[in-house]
């Protein structure tokens, strides 16, 4: 199952030493079919769960980069994540209220209600999600651990 590899490969490069940031990328993230099964689907519970929390235990930053839709209980797990880019074509519903209507925001309304970090062109994205995270990769460590620490305290 897919969850489980993606589990695995997250604790793995948690563990890396020469890992200094994650960033997950794919197109389409949070377009209904993935996180619909993720959060609604009671069939294996755990997996789900541990998913969800090496996202909120990981030791590392980790940059998500959405060029697609983001909708439904897609955003509830935005929060997990300490960085998100979004390209400037991603759309997402946002806030509870949103949630419920089903009303698509822009990628800048989005920043606005602080779901997502920066905006950049849909031409670009890729290449400013990597720049981004390699400039992300350069930040002291135990400074970014110690101020994971705190926010979550």
């Amino acid at each position: 199952m897919i969850l489980n590899e993606l589990t695995a490969t997250l604790v793995y490069l948690d563990r890396q030493d020469a890992c200094k940031t994650i960033l997950m990328m794919g197109a389409g993230f949070g377009s209904g079919v993935d996180l619909t099964y993720l959060l609604c689907d009671n069939r294996n519970k755990g997996t789900k769960q541990e998913f969800i929390t090496t996202l909120a235990q990981l030791g590392k930053p980790i940059l998500l980069g959405v060029s697609g839709a983001v909708v439904g209980a897609a955003v509830t797990i935005l929060p997990l994540f300490d960085f998100v880019l979004a390209s400037n074509s991603a759309r997402r519903n946002a806030t509870s209220e949103l949630l419920m209507s089903c009303k698509k925001i822009s990628s800048q309304e989005a920043k606005s209600l602080n779901l997502i970090t920066r905006v950049c062109n849909h031409d670009s994205f890729e290449k400013n999600a990597e720049m981004w995270a390699k400039e992300i990769s350069k930040y002291s460590a135990q400074s970014m651990q110690t101020t994971m620490v705190n926010i979550l305290s």
